[in-house]
């Protein structure tokens, strides 16, 4: 699952809970990590990118059209 920084940030001040250290972290920290995460995903076989920054509903219809693909 693919989430933007900025859209993933929005999404962790909505939730319930205490603010983590990953939270805490500037956007450039967040950016950082998408950017290595796209850079070596394909390492571990063939990637599926999934855009989370959709609604719930959109993001589960393609994982599990992903998933469907997969296995059948």
């Amino acid at each position: 699952l693919n989430v933007t920084p900025a859209v993933g940030i929005s999404r962790t001040k909505s939730r319930p809970g205490e603010v983590t250290r990953f939270d805490a972290e500037e956007i450039a920290f967040h950016k950082r990590v998408q950017e290595g995460y796209l850079n070596h995903v394909h390492e571990f076989g063939t990637p599926v990118n999934i855009n989370a920054d959709r609604s719930l509903s959109e993001v589960w219809y393609d994982v599990r059209t992903a998933v469907q693909s997969i296995i059948s």
